[in-house]
């Protein structure tokens, strides 16, 4: 039987591929890599146990970070921790595999759907998006899962392809958040830049990203310099070259992400990094209150 993402694609499919006269709108999820971790097994077979390589998991890594962030109660530590003592290494290699199979198969599925928009009449005049809902943890900060304020688990994929976008394999390196689709979609389908403008509606978060789609408008950018993201716990933003974390108790974690991208250095008890740290904090404020 069909997989539910592959019945998925071959009703988008279906859709994609009908006659109109008017605009559409198709929004398609995919239940993978979302846990149960299945697929055929041919995706397994492209990712050979011998071959598989698992992140940096230091044994020391979190002596540096706030109490806060060590949370034994927080689900993925707990899940780590289980997993870990009864499968040991082997186990998380497992574990890891079963992730990059289910990432291919869904590689696999877009490739169905992106075959028949180009094969449709609406292929040369059709904008897409492609994001995921959050990162994942695959045994680095000794958990596996999401929910948390690190890299892996706020960092996901925002890629935007055809009508509209000039810039073609371009990859650009200005933070930006999910809040910003929308008001991307209402520049380049030339909707109402400001739908809530005559009604009784907060105006819009977020800022067009079209400014990104030529190459020579990238200096445009009317957003902040940093994405904001948070758990129940903390807060962070992401700029360029740093990571600031501010939890819930006062504690605080600063990364340099150019020359420590996982994430194992935390240098915000560092007098040398205190201005840096400083004015994160205050862009972080600044967009939560915002955002309240």
């Amino acid at each position: 039987d069909l997989l539910p993402d592959e019945r998925s694609v071959e009703w988008a499919s279906e859709i994609i591929q009908r006659e109109r006269k008017s605009p559409f709108f198709l929004a398609l999820g995919f239940n993978r890599p979302h846990t149960p971790l299945y697929v055929p097994d041919k995706y397994f077979d492209m990712f050979p146990l011998e071959e598989i390589v698992l992140p940096p998991m230091p044994a020391d890594d979190l002596n540096d970070i706030p109490r806060e962030g060590r949370r034994l109660q927080d689900g993925t530590a707990r899940l780590y921790k289980t997993f870990y003592e009864h499968a040991g290494e082997q186990g998380l290699k497992e574990f890891l595999q079963a992730y990059l199979a289910s990432i291919r198969f869904v590689d696999d599925q877009l490739g169905v759907l992106l075959k028949a928009l180009d094969e449709s009449s609406a292929g040369k005049n059709t904008l897409i998006v492609f994001t995921s809902d959050h990162g994942y943890h695959v045994g680095e900060k000794s958990r596996i899962g999401k929910n948390t304020c690190w890299e892996r688990s706020t960092h996901v994929p925002l890629i935007f392809a055809g009508a509209g976008v000039e810039a073609r394999g371009v990859r650009v390196n200005q933070p930006v958040s999910q809040v910003d689709i929308y008001p991307t979609l209402l520049a380049l389908c030339g909707l109402l830049e400001s739908p809530n403008e005559n009604v009784e509606a907060p105006s819009l978060d977020g800022h067009s990203l079209a400014p990104f789609f030529t190459s020579d408008e990238q200096d445009m950018w009317s957003g902040p310099s940093v994405a904001l993201s948070a758990t129940d716990h903390a807060r962070t933003v992401r700029s360029e070259a740093y990571r600031y974390i501010l939890h819930d108790g006062g504690g605080e974690e600063l990364y340099d992400m150019d020359t420590d991208p996982n994430e194992l250095k935390n240098l915000a008890p560092r007098k040398e990094f205190l201005e840096t740290k400083m004015e994160l904090r205050e862009l972080l404020e600044a967009l939560g209150e915002r955002k309240h």
